[in-house]
């Protein structure tokens, strides 16, 4: 009777460990970490480097940083749904992808933030960033974007022997990136994506990018300068996961260099189609120009009244 007793004793002792275990908040047990991530062991490639290949998207509930004031959920706005018009994986919502600082908001210096009004983009093509010209996402571009709405969220990786190549859906942007060691190109060479190099740490790509032209978008509402440094990590963390991580540098901006984490999703079911927009985004600028003089000749009139 006394070893049933003990016997049962145990049994209790340890359903009562294993529902601790179970009811252990989700964001405390693998908080900062993308989904999936463990002790996976990716595959190699023929020449023997890990295997990234594939299409990869990055629909996330998670916006890039963290709202302002206190923590409320926010819809996803106009083009809200696209992930589930492509039957495509999405990333479960976290505080924000910026991980660090850990208030989740990019460190911008507030002079430097861009207000451009409505008024501000009938005046002048100057006032449109890149993207809106159809020129460039820039780097990190789609690779760091929250929110299931929005569109054309995905990427391919290619590798060759001493080559990884990232091709990108948006604007078709296409980024060669070498392995060799070879040294970033001089000074006066700069470019709208930067200039890539890369290494292996183990199973993950490390890329180191600067050499950037100071005329893309920047995040957190700024515009980037030349002085941007971006250093990226690229690790397969399961079959299906690969995590993001990105650190970004550019004084001139932020107060301080910060970071970002996604979970990219595999998605070999995702189509990636032409992106129909030419430089200029001519129909676009011409259309958005127009209706500014129409509004100086409405002002003008009213002045005359």
């Amino acid at each position: 009777m006394m070893q049933r007793s003990v016997f049962w004793q145990v049994v209790t002792g340890l359903a009562g460990v294993v529902l601790a275990v179970w009811l252990i908040p989700a964001s405390l047990a693998g908080q900062g970490e993308a989904e999936g991530e463990g002790n996976y062991t990716p595959g190699k490639t023929s020449w023997g480097d890990p295997d990234l290949q594939g299409i990869w998207t990055t629909w996330d509930e998670t916006p890039v940083q963290a709202p302002e004031g206190p923590q409320r959920p926010e819809g996803e706005g106009l083009g809200s749904g696209m992930s589930r018009i492509h039957s495509s994986p999405v990333s479960k919502r976290r505080l924000a992808l910026v991980v660090d600082p850990p208030t989740g908001r990019i460190p911008v210096i507030e002079s430097r933030m861009r207000r451009v009004t409505a008024r501000d983009l009938q005046d002048t093509w100057e006032t449109h960033s890149a993207w809106q010209r159809c020129t460039s996402r820039g780097v990190p571009g789609r690779l760091l974007q929250g929110g299931t709405g929005g569109y054309n969220k995905g990427y391919q990786i290619l590798q060759i022997p001493g080559y990884v190549v990232i091709f990108m859906e948006e604007i078709h942007e296409m980024r060669a990136i070498p392995l060799d060691g070879r040294p970033h190109v001089g000074a006066g060479l700069r470019l709208w994506s930067g200039d890539s190099r890369g290494r292996w740490d183990g199973n993950t790509l490390i890329v180191d990018t600067t050499n950037f032209n100071g005329k893309g978008d920047g995040l957190g509402g700024v515009r980037q300068t030349d002085a941007q440094h971006i250093v990226e990590r690229f690790t397969r963390v399961a079959h299906e996961t690969m995590r993001y991580d990105v650190t970004i540098e550019d004084p001139n901006v932020y107060t301080r260099p910060w970071s970002a984490m996604q979970p990219h999703n595999l998605d070999m079911k995702y189509v990636i189609f032409e992106y129909a927009c030419h430089e200029g985004n001519t129909r676009y600028m011409e259309n958005t120009l127009r209706q500014g003089r129409l509004r100086d000749a409405e002002e003008a009139a009213a002045r005359g009244r």
